[in-house]
């Protein structure tokens, strides 16, 4: 009986292990993804007030790639970090994901309108609530570190 209770005890270490590291790796694809939005959204105001020494737009094709990229990794970071706390069978792990998931899912669609903005200017709006979801999903996988670490 101990040892059975012994084996279950490392064997949810184990999970929730697995949950904190895929929790901080996808802290900090959200952190790379606000980052890099942040520089496209400094680079357009230094374009609109006309300001001398703003990057070029060469730089501005690399931040906006690699926004872009670190948005679509840490969508599929999402939904590893759901399947991990589904496994892992803490039901606050798995809702501090569902809400990661659900947040990282809104902020791509409000970039995705955003992008559809630039060119049909309706809603300018939009940059800024894809910037504030971003803090959702940060908010919850810092939950699911904290978590992850408890017993």
């Amino acid at each position: 009986m101990a040892q059975q209770n012994a084996q279950q005890e490392v064997s949810v270490s184990v999970r929730n292990t697995a949950v904190l590291i895929a929790s901080i790796a996808e802290t900090i694809l959200l952190l790379g993804t606000f980052l890099a939005g942040f520089g496209t959204a400094l680079w357009v105001v230094g374009k609109f007030l006309r300001l001398h020494g703003t990057v070029n737009d060469a730089w501005m094709a690399a931040i906006t790639s690699t926004h872009i990229s670190f948005a679509i990794i840490s969508g599929f970071g999402a939904a590893l970090l759901l399947a991990l706390s589904y496994l892992s069978g803490r039901k606050e792990l798995f809702y501090l994901s569902l809400v990661t998931i659900i947040g990282v899912g809104f902020a791509a669609a409000m970039g995705l309108a955003f992008n559809y903005a630039i060119t049909n200017p309706v809603h300018p709006w939009l940059s800024y609530a894809m910037g504030m979801t971003v803090v959702v999903p940060l908010a919850s996988t810092v939950g699911c570190i904290v978590y992850s670490l408890s017993k």
